[in-house]
């Protein structure tokens, strides 16, 4: 492998909080907090490792290096090494429905990936980033993702088939930002949403297909906040709102 445990100590600054992936040292030299998943590989591209750093204060230097020394201590997968039942399971039932993937050899690495981040992320009530809303993000980024991780979450790692399936209905936690209101991956299902926590200083508006203002409000402070999506709204906005969870 072409990568070194010191990759994480590296003096690089081409990084930055808004395109993290650009630079993995400049993570480490500032400690800063960069919102976004990291991902590392070696040279094979066989090996890959999804860091989730969102809360300003979970300890970014220490994870990242604990998980390099982890991931560069181990023998990189190879097309040659033997797949399990359950994940050659994955594979036949991902080649039957006609789906591949990039980037990855077989469909049960791409899953195995998510199934590994997973425990790993932080709870929305903390401001983390959850199962639901990591998948909401990242589904899409393959062409067939979605469908494959809904056929593989269930058999490689089942506790977290709710989260996939809440993904696909539009129903995964929610960030700052403004989603179509439908089902599926970046869409917000409609219903009642409430805020995982305090609401401070916070903006979110419901519009029209076609844009039009339907209702709007400026929060400066609710202990409680709600929002109900109608099924006929075209999008929801939230900015500067805690994560938002739906009710029913």
């Amino acid at each position: 492998m072409s990568l070194s445990a010191d990759l994480c100590c590296a003096t690089d600054q081409s990084g930055s909080e808004d395109y993290p992936d650009e630079g993995i040292g400049a993570l480490c030299s500032d400690r800063r907090c960069c919102h976004g998943a990291h991902r590392l590989r070696d040279e094979h591209h066989t090996t890959e490792i999804y860091l989730q750093l969102h809360s300003p204060t979970f300890d970014v230097v220490g994870y990242l290096c604990s998980c390099l020394h982890a991931a560069l201590s181990t023998t990189p997968v190879t097309d040659s090494d033997q797949a399990t039942p359950q994940e050659q399971e994955v594979d036949a039932k991902v080649a039957a429905a006609g789906l591949t993937v990039t980037d990855y050899s077989s469909a049960h690495l791409f899953v195995k990936a998510a199934c590994d981040t997973f425990p790993g992320l932080s709870n929305a009530t903390d401001g983390g980033v959850d199962p639901s809303e990591w998948l909401d993000g990242n589904a899409t980024r393959d062409t067939n993702g979605a469908r494959v991780y809904q056929i593989g979450i269930p058999v490689l790692c089942p506790t977290f088939a709710r989260d996939i399936d809440a993904a696909l209905k539009g129903l995964a936690t929610k960030s700052d930002g403004t989603y179509e209101v439908g089902q599926g991956p970046g869409k917000i299902a409609p219903g009642k949403w409430k805020a995982v926590r305090a609401a401070n200083d916070c903006y979110w508006e419901r519009t029209s297909a076609t844009g039009d203002i339907i209702d709007n409000k400026f929060v400066t402070h609710a202990t409680t906040m709600i929002v109900n999506v109608r099924r006929t709204d075209g999008s929801v906005t939230f900015q500067g709102c805690p994560k938002m969870q739906f009710v029913k």
